[in-house]
């Protein structure tokens, strides 16, 4: 599935869609009423809390990368820190570290491609 910004109401409607599931039984499986799963996909709601993200992972044998989708759409529609990373941002010891290179690459004291260096180096295990 093309990943583009896009509201968290439509990406769950598309996934529904393309699955041929209804939105009755969908929202049977996820334990919604009929009307509030309307309200979220036409974006007029909140999205999901986790337990309902997880469901909707599983339901549609989502890849990590496009769970990890979902969530970001659900946190940018909340305003908030992406609920499967919350308790590592907020309440671990790397969350602080993860907050202070956040504020140094929004003062511009990390760039981009500080960070890919880090991804890049992570994945290999540190070496060069």
């Amino acid at each position: 599935m093309e990943k583009q910004p896009k509201r968290f109401g439509d990406y769950i409607k598309e996934l529904r869609r393309s699955n041929e599931i209804t939105l009755k039984d969908m929202a049977e499986y996820l334990d919604l009423s009929l009307a509030f799963l309307c309200g979220i996909e036409s974006n007029g709601r909140k999205p999901l809390e986790a337990e309902r993200l997880e469901l909707l992972a599983k339901k549609f044998g989502l890849s990590d990368e496009d769970k990890n989708f979902l969530y970001d759409l659900e946190a940018r529609e909340s305003k908030a820190i992406p609920q499967d990373i919350e308790d590592v941002t907020m309440y671990m010891e790397a969350g602080g570290l993860a907050r202070l290179a956040l504020r140094k690459t929004k003062s511009g004291s990390i760039a981009v491609e500080d960070w890919k260096r880090f991804i890049k180096e992570s994945e290999s295990g540190g070496k060069r």
